[in-house]
């Protein structure tokens, strides 16, 4: 796959999701301001926010059905 290839399909499966990703994202700015007072917690933080993410963008691929196409 190409370089393109990868962000179009990338664009098709955040499509619907792009607002709940943002809100996934803002959910953990409380965590980076409590960062500031304590930069301890960013061990934790960071690897708890990425794998978030992974397991979130994982179920949106698990269940992306692309739409058939029907040839004429």
């Amino acid at each position: 796959m190409s370089s393109g290839d990868i962000l179009r399909l990338s664009v098709k499966l955040l499509n619907g999701y792009k607002m709940d990703l943002f809100v996934l994202q803002l959910s953990f700015m409380g965590w980076h301001i409590l960062v500031l007072f304590t930069f301890v917690l960013l061990v934790w933080i960071i690897p708890y926010k990425e794998m978030t993410t992974v397991k979130y963008l994982t179920d949106i691929k698990e269940n992306y059905k692309p739409k058939e196409v029907t040839y004429i």
